[in-house]
């Protein structure tokens, strides 16, 4: 499989956690997942990997948030601590509700009461609103863990996690990708004179 370098390990990942399997169970079916995680012959590390993510046609600053969550999704799954999966995990979210903003302009609107990325998500694009209540529910679990307080987070819970965080991202990325169909190319015209 020659993953290393291609949109594919961020599908992989997608797709482990769309199909609820878990990476040991993707290295039994596929073979090893070293190309995909970075960490193959080549010595690429997850942050190397997911700077070449790409996602083609989508706008400019939503599209560099959703990469940089495919790529903290993919380091979330190499995690082998069920707490650091899952805040990793969050973190992609995160940039996941940072390219739905983005995509909608409401990062431009003037100052908002809400600083809450999933108010903000929830206000920008209310098909969003089950994802946002969805981990907005988790909030108080990340924030513990990043105050570095124990909370316990067995691997079932923070796999769960991963896979809806993976359905999130296809979410998001189906919305970016719609996006980008939608609008003309710069100095398209319909071909009608007036």
């Amino acid at each position: 499989m020659a993953l290393v370098g291609s949109t594919a390990g961020a599908e992989v990942c997608r797709w482990a956690s769309l199909y609820s399997i878990s990476i040991q169970t993707f290295e039994y079916l596929f073979g090893h997942t070293k190309a995909v995680l970075g960490t193959g012959k080549r010595g690429r590390r997850d942050s190397e990997m997911s700077n070449r993510v790409e996602h083609p046609g989508q706008p400019g600053r939503a599209g560099k948030l959703l990469q940089r969550a495919d790529g903290l999704l993919m380091q979330a799954a190499g995690e082998r601590d069920p707490r650091e999966r899952f805040r990793t995990a969050y973190l992609a979210a995160l940039r996941g509700a940072g390219a739905v903003i983005a995509l909608t302009g409401a990062d431009n609107a003037p100052r908002a009461r809400s600083r809450n990325a999933w108010v903000l998500m929830q206000s920008a694009a209310p098909e969003f609103v089950m994802w946002a209540d969805y981990f907005s529910a988790r909030s108080e679990t990340r924030a513990a863990l990043e105050a570095g307080l124990d909370r316990d987070i067995d691997d079932d819970e923070a796999d769960e996690f991963y896979s809806r965080v993976g359905a999130f991202l296809h979410d998001v990325e189906d919305l970016l990708t719609a996006s980008a169909r939608l609008r003309p190319a710069p100095g398209w015209t319909n071909g009608m004179t007036g």
